[in-house]
């Protein structure tokens, strides 16, 4: 069993996903309380915004050769936001943890998980996830 290739995921379901995370942010742009905020801060409300809707309902985003990544093959350490890169080791981890665990069980099931951790971890989740989202939804032309 240990030598069983890992399950693919189907595009489809990244595709839905990532189409569904456009549209939230498509639809937040036009709240007044997004007004003079960039797309990945806009990113990050939205994605606390499905966790808090949907607390039970993984969103099912694969970690697989489709899953976003930005351009250069940058590594999920290189994801974490600047004011964590000097968070101790374990530290670090928790939050690579969440993040790996929202590409391969679903950002809702990650959030639920990572809202148990210190408020630190939770805020460097959320800035690291919507940093490795950002670049694909981009790429894919979904958001501008």
């Amino acid at each position: 069993m240990a030598d069983q290739p890992a399950p693919k995921f189907e595009q489809k379901s990244l595709e839905a996903d990532l189409a569904r995370l456009a549209e939230e942010v498509r639809r937040h742009k036009n709240l007044p309380d997004t007004v003079g905020l960039n797309d990945r801060e806009i990113l990050r409300k939205v994605l606390e915004s499905i966790s808090e809707r949907e607390p039970s309902q993984p969103s099912g985003l694969p970690a697989t050769q489709a899953s976003p990544t930005p351009a250069g093959g940058t590594t999920t350490q290189s994801m974490l936001p600047a004011y964590a890169q000097s968070a101790p080791a374990e530290t670090k981890l928790e939050i690579e943890y969440f993040l790996d665990m929202a590409l391969t069980k679903g950002v809702v099931q990650a959030y639920n998980e990572a809202r148990k951790s210190n408020p630190f971890v939770l805020d460097a989740f959320h800035d690291a996830l919507a940093g490795k989202l950002l670049p694909e939804l981009e790429k894919r032309g979904l958001i501008r």
